[in-house]
Formats: structure tokens, sequence, C-alpha cells
């Protein structure tokens, strides 16, 4: 059906909105918009998501824990090492360096960044494989309980509708099951260690820089609901793309045959315009996170720095460890940085993980009875048996004929 015959579906719906106004273009097409989710962040919903890697939990994520570990390991060492060579092979306490203890150092570090490296193709490689197998489960769940579902269900959805679903939603997700998941348990094991290693060379320069964290996390819980609210709108946004796309081109012949091209054409131009800028709204608020970990990051870089030098002078503190001090605080804003970007990227996900799960709880209105008898093996034969007829006379003659049954 095409996109004209579709205009008298719902007359009192709207026309959807777009910066170019209504006009007699945008009132001829209709499409029923998916409607907004206004819930709070669910933590159920983003559990129930997660539970697709259950399957998995016993081949291949055990593997991939002993990998981030061992590699997160490797990368805390290094700043040790690099401090202990400053204070121990260039500038002894002693006053005699040692070229020997310096050469011993750069080899361990050289080993200890081959072990990182080597570590992580590995690690990659199974978080690919896992967030390749858990999309497919995925996608497989929801289109299996696509077929199952009442035919209403399809009458108040344009076809575009329910293929985004299956398609672009699922695929928005991946980037979260290939390497979200994993990156989150990294970065956080990555933080517990920095700080710990912190507080053990300095607990107050310790403190003094970690204490800019929270005041990060509070400025940024403004931007949650703006940002996951803009990811709903761009996902709807792609959605009625998708169903004028489909209309138009299973009904070109009808609008060819109507010479409507230009107005579709027109009407196309508009949705496009406005997905542009649902997409660039979005993508404006995600941004706003580089340059908000950053300003943080410079003020506890300031602080390291005026408090370092205060505590080298007066003994607390040499300046090994403050190299050392200064590598860990790099460190340590680096997977905050990948927290905040994890988190945006957590809020597409969670737009997208609404949209599937929306249609998975969606109930078939005419379902099997509980005590159903499962339908036997179905050959398919078919049988045909020649049986008589027999017909009254009729002006004289009698009638007999052979049917086929």
């Amino acid at each position: 059906m095409s996109a004209e015959l579709n205009i008298e579906r719902n007359p009192k719906q709207k026309a959807p909105k777009t910066d170019k106004g209504k006009g007699a273009t945008g009132e001829r097409f209709v499409y029923q918009d998916d409607d907004a989710i206004e819930k709070p962040f669910n933590w159920k919903q983003l559990t129930r998501l997660i539970s697709y890697m259950k399957p998995y939990a016993k081949q291949m994520i055990p593997l991939v824990i002993v990998l981030m570990i061992i590699g997160t390991i490797t990368k805390l060492t290094v700043p040790y090492l690099t401090g202990q060579a400053i204070d121990k092979a260039i500038a002894p306490e002693s006053g005699n360096p040692s070229l020997r203890l310096l050469y011993e150092i750069t080899i361990a570090v050289l080993a200890l960044y081959v072990i990182q490296y080597i570590t992580g193709i590995f690690r990659i490689k199974y978080t690919n494989i896992i967030g390749q197998r858990v999309i497919y489960d995925l996608r497989a769940d929801l289109f299996r309980h696509i077929q199952r579902l009442s035919f209403n269900f399809f009458d108040k959805r344009p076809a575009g509708s329910v293929l985004v679903r299956v398609t672009n939603d699922v695929n928005s997700l991946q980037d979260l099951f290939t390497n979200g998941v994993v990156n989150l348990m990294i970065d956080c094991v990555q933080l517990l260690g920095i700080v710990i290693i912190l507080l053990a060379i300095n607990w107050k320069l310790g403190l003094a820089v970690i204490v800019t964290v929270p005041i990060m996390f509070f400025i940024s819980t403004a931007l949650r609901v703006k940002i996951r609210r803009a990811w709903q709108d761009v996902r709807m946004k792609n959605s009625r793309i998708n169903s004028h796309l489909n209309e138009s081109i299973q009904g070109i012949r009808v609008t060819q045959a109507y010479t409507q091209e230009e107005e579709n054409m027109k009407f196309f131009d508009e949705m496009n315009m406005d997905s542009k800028k649902s997409w660039d709204r979005a993508s404006a608020m995600n941004q706003a996170f580089g340059p908000l970990i950053e300003i943080t990051g410079g003020v506890g870089t300031l602080i390291l720095f005026w408090l370092g030098s205060s505590l080298i002078q007066s003994g607390e503190l040499t300046i090994g460890l403050l190299i050392a001090f200064s590598n860990y605080v790099g460190n340590f804003w680096e997977p905050i940085n990948r927290l905040g970007m994890m988190y945006n990227q957590l809020l597409v996900a969670m737009a997208s993980s609404e949209r599937i799960f929306e249609f998975i709880d969606e109930k078939p209105n005419i379902d099997d009875a509980p005590n159903a008898r499962k339908l036997p093996q179905i050959k398919g034969d078919i049988q045909l048996q020649k049986r008589r007829v027999r017909i009254r006379k009729k002006a004289g003659r009698r009638l007999k004929e052979s049917i086929w049954t």
C-alpha cells in the first residue's frame, strides 16, 4: 500500500511536526508515531538486557575477566616502575645513578607492555564473539515473538516501524555488548586500583585529587534525563522515516499512476531534515560530557602539582613518586572519560532496549490454550480420489460425470 492510501487511517491523528510547518504535503501523509517512554532509568530492564549474556557466563566470560585483570595489573605497574626509575636509578638519594638498574626497569616496562598488548588482543576477540552471539539471540527472540502477535498489532503500526525495531534498534545494542560491558568492568577495576595506589602513596594528595570526582558526577546528573529523551526522539524519527520508505516503495505503482513523486520527495525531505536536527540535538548533549571531564581533570591536575610541590619541599614526597602520582592521575581520568562515554552509550542502548522490550512484552489477543495439544507432524501429501456423481435427467438426457475430490 502506498503512502497516499494511508492518509485516512486515522483522521484525528496529527501530521508529523516539521520545521516547515504543516501545509498540504504534511497533512497528506500520516503515520502513527511510537509513544515516547517517560519511565525513569530502569535498572531491572538493564538487568534483563544483560541477562542475554548468561548462556556464555561459563564459556568465555571467565576467560575475558582473567585477561582483563592481567591487562589492568600490567597497566597499573608501569607508573610505579617509572617513579622507581627516577628515585632509584636516575636521581637516587645517595647521588650515585645506576645505569644497570635503569636498563632492568626499562626491560621490565617493555615486557609489561607486551603482556598488555597480547591480553588486549584476545580480550577484544572474545568480547566480540560474545557480543555477536548476544545480538543474534536478541534479534531471534524479537522476530520469533513478532510472528506470534495478532493482526491488530500490525494494523496499528506501519511495516517500517516494525522493521526498524528488528534492525536498527537491535544493531544499536551491538557496541554495548561487544565493548561496553567489558570496558565498564575494566574501568571500574582500574579506578579502584588507582584509588588504592594513590592513597597508599600519599593519602593527603590522593584525597585532594579524588574530591573533584563527586563534583563532576553531581553536575553531569542534570544531563541524564535530557540525553535519554533526546535519543528516544532520534529513534522515533528514524522509525517514521522507515515507515514512509516502506509505504512509498511498496506503493510506487500507485504513486506514479497519480503522479505523486514530487509530493513524496517533499515530504521525505521534511522528515529527513527533522531526523537530522533531532540527531544533532542528541549528539550535542553527548558532547557536553567531554569538556566537563576535561575541566574536572584540569582542576585535579592543578591541585596535584600545587599540593605535590609543597609536599616535596616538606620531604613527604619524592620527585619520582610525584611523577608516578601524575601518571596515575592521568590514568585515573582516562577511565572516567570512558565511563562518561559509556554512560552516553548506555542511554542510547536503553532507548533502543525500551522499544525492543515493548514489542517483546506485547501479548497476542488470541493465544494457544495452556492445555492445547501439539499438532503432529504433517507430511503434506495430497490424495485425489475418483468418485461418481449422479445428476438427474434433463431434457431427455441422463448426465453422468466423474469428479475428483
